[in-house]
Protein backbone atom coordinates (compact mmCIF):
# COMPACT_ATOMS: atom_id res chain seq x y z
CA UNK A 1 0.00 0.00 0.00
CA UNK A 2 1.52 3.08 -1.25
CA UNK A 3 2.58 5.45 2.30
CA UNK A 4 1.21 9.47 2.49
CA UNK A 5 4.10 11.43 1.56
CA UNK A 6 3.57 13.48 4.85
CA UNK A 7 5.50 10.50 6.87
CA UNK A 8 8.32 11.44 4.52
CA UNK A 9 8.22 15.67 5.96
CA UNK A 10 7.65 14.64 9.49
CA UNK A 11 9.61 11.64 9.97
CA UNK A 12 12.85 13.34 8.01
CA UNK A 13 12.28 16.36 10.35
CA UNK A 14 11.62 14.07 13.63
CA UNK A 15 14.35 11.70 13.13
CA UNK A 16 17.35 13.81 11.80
CA UNK A 17 16.73 16.47 14.76
CA UNK A 18 15.72 19.03 11.87
CA UNK A 19 12.32 19.72 14.29
CA UNK A 20 11.46 20.88 17.84
CA UNK A 21 9.00 21.44 19.89
CA UNK A 22 10.70 24.92 21.13
CA UNK A 23 9.58 28.02 19.53
CA UNK A 24 11.48 29.08 16.43
CA UNK A 25 10.50 32.50 15.14
CA UNK A 26 12.58 34.71 13.43
CA UNK A 27 14.11 38.60 14.94
CA UNK A 28 11.47 41.45 14.30
CA UNK A 29 13.57 43.15 11.55
CA UNK A 30 12.65 46.91 11.88
CA UNK A 31 14.01 46.97 8.00
CA UNK A 32 14.30 44.30 5.47
CA UNK A 33 17.00 41.90 6.79
CA UNK A 34 19.33 40.75 3.89
CA UNK A 35 18.65 37.23 2.15
CA UNK A 36 21.58 34.77 0.18
CA UNK A 37 20.60 31.67 -1.71
CA UNK A 38 22.86 28.81 -1.39
CA UNK A 39 24.62 26.55 -3.61
CA UNK A 40 24.88 23.79 -0.98
CA UNK A 41 22.40 21.61 0.49
CA UNK A 42 21.91 20.19 4.10
CA UNK A 43 24.37 18.25 5.40
CA UNK A 44 23.60 13.90 4.67
CA UNK A 45 25.06 13.10 8.63
CA UNK A 46 23.27 15.33 10.47
CA UNK A 47 20.42 17.07 8.68
CA UNK A 48 18.73 14.48 6.84
CA UNK A 49 16.96 10.84 7.81
CA UNK A 50 20.00 7.77 7.79
CA UNK A 51 19.77 5.82 4.19
CA UNK A 52 18.99 9.32 2.15
CA UNK A 53 21.09 9.95 -1.13
CA UNK A 54 22.42 13.18 -2.30
CA UNK A 55 22.84 12.86 -6.10
CA UNK A 56 26.21 14.41 -7.11
CA UNK A 57 26.75 17.79 -7.92
CA UNK A 58 22.73 18.92 -7.04
CA UNK A 59 20.85 19.76 -4.54
CA UNK A 60 17.99 16.53 -4.75
CA UNK A 61 17.79 13.86 -2.73
CA UNK A 62 15.95 10.32 -3.28
CA UNK A 63 14.79 8.64 -0.65
CA UNK A 64 12.85 5.47 -0.15
CA UNK A 65 10.05 4.34 1.24
CA UNK A 66 9.53 0.99 0.72
CA UNK A 67 9.85 -0.43 4.49
CA UNK A 68 8.31 -3.14 6.32
CA UNK A 69 4.02 -3.80 6.68
CA UNK A 70 4.49 -5.33 9.23
CA UNK A 71 7.14 -3.05 11.84
CA UNK A 72 4.77 -0.18 10.66
CA UNK A 73 1.68 -1.84 11.96
CA UNK A 74 3.82 -2.79 15.24
CA UNK A 75 5.17 0.60 15.99
CA UNK A 76 2.25 2.57 14.91
CA UNK A 77 2.81 5.80 13.72
CA UNK A 78 6.25 6.06 14.78
CA UNK A 79 7.45 3.18 12.42
CA UNK A 80 5.34 4.07 9.49
CA UNK A 81 7.44 7.34 9.62
CA UNK A 82 11.00 5.68 10.48
CA UNK A 83 10.33 3.18 8.32
CA UNK A 84 11.15 6.21 5.45
CA UNK A 85 15.04 5.82 6.17
CA UNK A 86 15.88 3.19 3.55
CA UNK A 87 19.91 2.25 3.07
CA UNK A 88 21.50 5.03 0.65
CA UNK A 89 22.73 2.24 -1.97
CA UNK A 90 19.40 1.43 -2.37
CA UNK A 91 18.08 4.65 -3.23
CA UNK A 92 21.17 5.38 -5.58
CA UNK A 93 20.95 2.61 -7.04
CA UNK A 94 16.80 3.40 -7.76
CA UNK A 95 18.13 6.50 -9.58
CA UNK A 96 20.80 5.20 -11.21
CA UNK A 97 20.07 5.54 -14.83
CA UNK A 98 18.57 8.54 -14.77
CA UNK A 99 21.76 10.44 -12.59
CA UNK A 100 22.52 12.70 -14.63
CA UNK A 101 19.06 14.35 -15.10
CA UNK A 102 18.56 14.92 -11.41
CA UNK A 103 22.11 16.86 -11.08
CA UNK A 104 19.78 20.31 -10.41
CA UNK A 105 20.85 22.88 -8.58
CA UNK A 106 17.53 25.31 -7.39
CA UNK A 107 19.38 28.72 -7.23
CA UNK A 108 18.38 30.23 -9.58
CA UNK A 109 14.79 29.00 -9.70
CA UNK A 110 14.47 30.31 -5.60
CA UNK A 111 16.58 33.51 -6.44
CA UNK A 112 14.29 34.57 -9.52
CA UNK A 113 10.52 33.31 -6.76
CA UNK A 114 12.32 36.10 -4.08
CA UNK A 115 12.89 38.84 -6.95
CA UNK A 116 9.11 38.12 -7.46
CA UNK A 117 8.30 38.60 -4.11
CA UNK A 118 6.62 42.21 -2.96
CA UNK A 119 7.92 44.02 -0.16
CA UNK A 120 5.58 43.16 2.89
CA UNK A 121 5.17 45.21 5.97
CA UNK A 122 7.25 46.04 8.51
CA UNK A 123 9.66 45.95 5.91
CA UNK A 124 10.72 49.35 4.50
CA UNK A 125 11.41 48.08 1.00
CA UNK A 126 11.92 44.64 -0.36
CA UNK A 127 14.25 41.98 0.97
CA UNK A 128 17.76 43.07 0.11
CA UNK A 129 19.00 39.96 -1.94
CA UNK A 130 22.53 39.23 -2.10
CA UNK A 131 24.75 36.99 -4.40
CA UNK A 132 24.71 33.15 -3.68
CA UNK A 133 26.64 32.46 -0.91
CA UNK A 134 27.03 35.84 0.60
CA UNK A 135 27.11 36.40 4.15
CA UNK A 136 23.32 37.54 4.97
CA UNK A 137 20.87 37.80 7.66
CA UNK A 138 19.21 34.56 6.76
CA UNK A 139 20.69 31.90 4.27
CA UNK A 140 17.89 29.99 2.08
CA UNK A 141 18.59 26.20 0.90
CA UNK A 142 16.08 24.69 -1.75
CA UNK A 143 16.77 21.28 -2.69
CA UNK A 144 14.44 18.35 -3.58
CA UNK A 145 13.28 15.14 -2.54
CA UNK A 146 12.28 12.35 -4.79
CA UNK A 147 10.73 9.54 -2.76
CA UNK A 148 10.73 6.45 -4.88
CA UNK A 149 7.50 4.03 -4.65
CA UNK A 150 6.65 0.58 -5.20
CA UNK A 151 4.83 1.79 -8.34
CA UNK A 152 8.36 2.22 -10.16
CA UNK A 153 6.72 6.19 -9.50
CA UNK A 154 8.15 9.20 -7.73
CA UNK A 155 6.99 11.80 -5.68
CA UNK A 156 8.77 15.51 -6.05
CA UNK A 157 8.94 17.55 -2.51
CA UNK A 158 10.72 20.81 -2.82
CA UNK A 159 11.96 22.70 0.45
CA UNK A 160 13.58 25.43 1.81
CA UNK A 161 15.78 25.49 4.72
CA UNK A 162 16.20 29.03 6.63
CA UNK A 163 18.84 29.53 8.53
CA UNK A 164 19.33 32.69 10.77
CA UNK A 165 20.06 34.17 14.21
CA UNK A 166 17.21 34.57 16.54
CA UNK A 167 16.81 37.82 18.57
CA UNK A 168 18.83 35.75 21.30
CA UNK A 169 21.72 35.71 19.26
CA UNK A 170 20.95 31.82 18.63
CA UNK A 171 21.91 29.94 15.40
CA UNK A 172 18.41 28.71 14.13
CA UNK A 173 17.20 26.84 11.40
CA UNK A 174 13.25 27.14 9.65
CA UNK A 175 11.92 24.78 6.93
CA UNK A 176 9.42 24.75 4.91
CA UNK A 177 7.89 21.67 2.17
CA UNK A 178 5.34 22.10 -0.33
CA UNK A 179 4.19 18.79 -2.41
CA UNK A 180 2.22 19.12 -5.24
CA UNK A 181 -0.58 15.98 -6.30
CA UNK A 182 0.42 16.60 -10.03
CA UNK A 183 4.23 15.39 -9.74
CA UNK A 184 4.36 11.72 -9.64
CA UNK A 185 6.43 11.20 -12.24
CA UNK A 186 8.20 7.97 -13.82
CA UNK A 187 11.50 7.07 -12.57
CA UNK A 188 12.54 5.73 -15.98
CA UNK A 189 12.79 9.48 -17.65
CA UNK A 190 14.23 10.32 -20.99
CA UNK A 191 17.24 12.89 -20.85
CA UNK A 192 14.77 15.89 -21.35
CA UNK A 193 12.52 15.16 -18.57
CA UNK A 194 14.60 17.24 -16.00
CA UNK A 195 12.75 20.25 -17.84
CA UNK A 196 9.39 18.73 -15.45
CA UNK A 197 11.10 19.25 -12.78
CA UNK A 198 12.01 23.07 -13.31
CA UNK A 199 8.41 23.42 -14.27
CA UNK A 200 7.29 22.06 -10.91
CA UNK A 201 9.73 23.59 -9.06
CA UNK A 202 8.83 27.27 -11.04
CA UNK A 203 4.98 27.03 -8.81
CA UNK A 204 6.78 25.96 -5.86
CA UNK A 205 9.10 27.90 -5.33
CA UNK A 206 6.78 30.82 -5.81
CA UNK A 207 4.60 29.48 -2.81
CA UNK A 208 7.41 28.32 -0.56
CA UNK A 209 9.02 32.00 -0.86
CA UNK A 210 5.32 33.67 -0.34
CA UNK A 211 5.08 31.76 3.03
CA UNK A 212 8.80 32.27 3.36
CA UNK A 213 7.94 36.30 3.48
CA UNK A 214 5.04 36.13 5.02
CA UNK A 215 6.34 34.27 8.08
CA UNK A 216 9.51 36.53 7.95
CA UNK A 217 7.27 39.52 8.61
CA UNK A 218 5.33 38.13 11.51
CA UNK A 219 2.27 37.37 9.86
CA UNK A 220 1.52 34.12 11.05
CA UNK A 221 2.65 35.16 14.68
CA UNK A 222 -0.60 35.58 16.33
CA UNK A 223 -1.88 32.43 14.16
CA UNK A 224 0.75 30.52 16.79
CA UNK A 225 -1.12 31.49 20.13
CA UNK A 226 -2.50 28.57 21.92
CA UNK A 227 -6.19 30.97 21.63
CA UNK A 228 -8.75 30.39 18.75
CA UNK A 229 -6.59 28.12 16.79
CA UNK A 230 -8.07 27.26 13.34
CA UNK A 231 -7.51 23.64 13.23
CA UNK A 232 -7.40 21.49 9.28
CA UNK A 233 -7.33 18.14 8.40
CA UNK A 234 -5.77 16.61 5.19
CA UNK A 235 -5.27 13.43 3.29
CA UNK A 236 -2.78 13.09 0.44
CA UNK A 237 -3.70 9.06 0.14
CA UNK A 238 -7.07 7.56 0.15
CA UNK A 239 -5.83 4.69 1.79
CA UNK A 240 -3.42 6.76 4.08
CA UNK A 241 -4.57 8.41 7.68
CA UNK A 242 -6.34 12.16 7.87
CA UNK A 243 -3.64 14.19 9.42
CA UNK A 244 -4.16 17.25 11.61
CA UNK A 245 -2.17 20.24 11.94
CA UNK A 246 -3.50 23.71 13.14
CA UNK A 247 -3.89 26.78 10.13
CA UNK A 248 -1.65 29.96 9.72
CA UNK A 249 -2.84 30.84 6.55
CA UNK A 250 -6.04 29.90 3.58
CA UNK A 251 -4.25 30.77 0.38
CA UNK A 252 -5.18 30.73 -3.16
CA UNK A 253 -4.73 26.85 -4.03
CA UNK A 254 -3.24 25.27 -1.09
CA UNK A 255 -2.92 26.03 2.88
CA UNK A 256 -0.31 26.98 5.19
CA UNK A 257 -0.28 24.99 8.33
CA UNK A 258 1.36 23.52 11.47
CA UNK A 259 1.66 19.94 11.27
CA UNK A 260 0.94 18.04 14.80
CA UNK A 261 3.10 15.35 16.47
CA UNK A 262 2.03 13.37 18.97
CA UNK A 263 -1.09 16.33 19.56
CA UNK A 264 1.92 19.20 19.19
CA UNK A 265 2.90 21.29 16.79
CA UNK A 266 6.22 20.59 15.23
CA UNK A 267 8.06 23.83 15.35
CA UNK A 268 10.59 24.87 13.07
CA UNK A 269 8.48 23.47 10.25
CA UNK A 270 5.79 24.77 7.68
CA UNK A 271 3.90 22.80 5.55
CA UNK A 272 1.95 23.79 2.21
CA UNK A 273 -0.96 21.41 1.60
CA UNK A 274 -2.54 21.45 -1.92
CA UNK A 275 -6.56 22.12 -1.18
CA UNK A 276 -6.72 18.65 -3.39
CA UNK A 277 -5.58 17.16 -0.29
CA UNK A 278 -7.94 19.60 2.07
CA UNK A 279 -10.29 17.79 4.35
CA UNK A 280 -11.53 20.30 6.51
CA UNK A 281 -11.35 22.27 9.68
CA UNK A 282 -12.53 23.14 13.00
CA UNK A 283 -11.48 26.30 15.23
CA UNK A 284 -10.46 25.47 19.24
CA UNK A 285 -10.35 28.03 21.23
CA UNK A 286 -9.45 28.35 25.17
CA UNK A 287 -12.65 27.09 26.44
CA UNK A 288 -13.16 24.06 23.66
CA UNK A 289 -9.36 22.89 24.95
Amino acid sequence: MRKTVLFGFLGALIFSGCATRAPVTYPAYKTAPTVAVSATTLSTATETPAGDYLVDNSQVFVRGSNYSEGGAAMLGLIGAIAGIAADRANNASAVAEVKSQLSIKFVKDLNEALSRTTSLAPFKGQLQLLAPDTAADLLLLPYAVLETEREKRARLTFQITSRFTSAENVRQKKTYAYASPGVDTPVSWTANDNAQIRQFSDVAFDRLTATFVNDLAGKYRERVGVENRLFTTWQINPDGPVLKGFLLEDAAGYQVVVPLFQEQPVSGFILLVDRLFVKGGERQTALSR
